[in-house]
């Protein structure tokens, strides 16, 4: 995931996937493009290199004006500089914000696409005057709140907006919801402070809900904290949304929010779903790997689940589309959601086939040690789609060829080899489910953005090695070939007319069953 944190699994169907596991993740920003390619000869990897390596447009008219919100009240000690007030009116047609500023902000900026949205902006000096802005330099220029602190307020025009640009990553209406990150409807100061935090409190009118991805401040659940970098690209947010709940997990919790609709199977058998995926996520990493999330279930016509997304960068929020007659069986076969929870789990390091690679391998795993899902089907799919993940003529290594089977299964195939390598050099001790439970419990998750290096170092910790480190060099500055059949046989299993068949004699038998096995 790059920077943004940004990203969707669409749901379509590609050979080699039992079911269909390609979920392509869209980018905001920051894709690897392959440049000039030459043919290089492909490495093989076999059996003995996992030994080796075991020894990442115009708006319409605007609304009434209406009452901005108070103030979000006199600076405290430890308190964030930046401290925005917002006012949500009826259907969040208009939102009305209040933002308290630090002595030394010079001006506010938006983004391009959203200036045309922003009403009546003005400035205090904390003297009861307020001074009206026009709008320059991509913002509004604050003249004397270099010298003293000073209060901004504006109208953002939210619902003009979302039907205007209708784009899931600026604004958007869905079922009569406007969908808006804060990244947004937030003007931002254009050289914060060393100390950049910020704290956002939203109100709304009644019968409107509000849901924000962002990490919520220490006990203030209806309060968002966190810096102003992470308002370039935010988590989903929403207003309006028909329902919500809130699940408490193990260190953690979840909203789960859903727009109008009328499912077939009702809404508590949709969120049960929901929650026993979640929990089974929460498992797998022994605890829920945010401390907040939402998620957001947009209804649709018809029986199929849509695409999934998944947004952070102080945050962390999924949108899953689901189709009204969907039935329990096609809910009981989804692998989205889990793919997408992977995706909360992991730091944005922008490499698209570390990220993507990681849920592809770990998500079919969560699931059959939850017991949702068949254990055959795991290797049914790792056979049946490794191969796609192999270098084809003109490759060169994962961090130079961006293609559709190197992002998704090349990448895989690099966590395969991992958790393989991992479980050899400590006697099947250690495992990948230790290395990103740590890089967990260190904070890493898709509300942050770390390096590929910084990562896999912090992984490679838990078993005191480089296995993670040295492999993604391996695979990720070359070609690299893998002897997959070597693997299989040192594994013991294969896929035989359709059937996988096991060899409990193979010399790596008791390490292909820990891979399935539960905790």
């Amino acid at each position: 995931m790059d920077s943004t944190g940004r990203g969707t699994s669409d749901g379509a169907s590609f050979p080699g996937f039992s079911p269909a596991r390609d979920g392509a993740r869209k980018k905001a920003s920051g894709d690897i493009v392959s440049g000039s390619m030459r043919t290089t000869r492909a490495l093989i990897v076999s059996a003995a290199f996992l030994a080796m390596i075991g020894a990442g447009c115009a708006p319409a008219s605007a609304p009434p004006a209406a009452a901005f919100p108070a103030s979000t009240g006199a600076t405290i000690a430890g308190a964030p500089p930046y401290r925005y007030e917002v006012a949500a009116g009826p259907a969040a047609e208009e939102l009305t914000i209040t933002v308290d500023l630090p002595a030394g902000t010079s001006h506010l900026r938006a983004a391009r696409s959203m200036l045309p949205f922003v009403r009546d902006v003005s400035l205090s000096l904390n003297d009861g005057v307020w001074l009206p802005l026009t709008a320059s330099n991509g913002g509004f220029d604050l003249v004397g709140c270099d010298r003293a602190p000073c209060r901004a307020r504006y109208r953002v025009l939210l619902g003009d907006c979302a039907r205007t640009l209708d784009d899931r990553d600026t604004a958007e209406v869905r079922r009569g919801a406007v969908l808006a990150p804060s990244s947004t409807w937030l003007l931002k100061p254009g050289r914060p402070l060393a100390d950049d935090r910020f704290r956002l409190h939203v109100t709304t009118s009644p019968g409107v809900n509000y849901v924000n991805g962002l990490f919520n401040a220490k006990g203030a659940p209806d309060t968002q904290e966190g810096h102003l970098g992470d308002l370039e690209g935010s988590p989903y947010a929403a207003f309006g949304l028909a329902t919500s709940k809130r699940v408490d997990l193990p260190e953690g919790d979840l909203t789960i929010a859903m727009s109008t609709g009328e499912p077939k199977l009702g809404r508590e058998a949709v969120e049960q779903w929901i929650e026993v995926r979640a929990r089974a996520v929460a498992s797998y990493y022994g605890r829920f790997p945010a401390p907040h999330a939402a998620l957001l279930v947009l209804f649709t016509e018809g029986r199929d689940l849509g695409g999934g997304s998944t947004m952070g960068s102080g945050g962390a929020s999924v949108m899953v589309s689901l189709g009204e007659r969907s039935t329990a069986a096609a809910l009981a076969d989804d692998w989205i959601l889990v793919h997408e929870l992977v995706h909360v789990s992991f730091p944005n390091v922008g490499s698209p086939w570390v990220e993507e690679g990681l849920a592809s391998y770990v998500e079919p795993l969560i699931r059959v040690r939850a017991g949702l899902i068949d254990p055959d089907e795991v290797y049914r799919d790792l056979i049946e789609g490794l191969p796609q993940g192999q270098p084809q003529p003109g490759d060169r290594g994962l961090d130079h060829t961006d293609t559709w089977g190197r992002r998704y299964w090349g990448g895989a195939l690099y966590w395969f080899l991992a958790d393989i390598a991992i479980r050899k050099s400590t006697s099947n001790a250690h495992s990948l489910d230790d290395a990103l439970r740590r890089i967990v419990a260190q904070g890493g998750n898709v509300g942050v953005t770390w390096t590929v290096d910084r990562t896999l170092e912090e992984g490679d910790r838990d078993a005191d090695g480089t296995v993670l480190r040295a492999l993604r060099h391996q695979l990720g500055d070359s070609p690299v070939t893998t002897d997959l059949e070597a693997i299989w046989n040192e594994l013991g299993v294969h896929l035989v007319k359709g059937k996988i068949v096991y060899d409990d004699t193979a010399p790596l038998a008791a390490i292909r069953k820990s891979i399935n096995a539960r905790r």
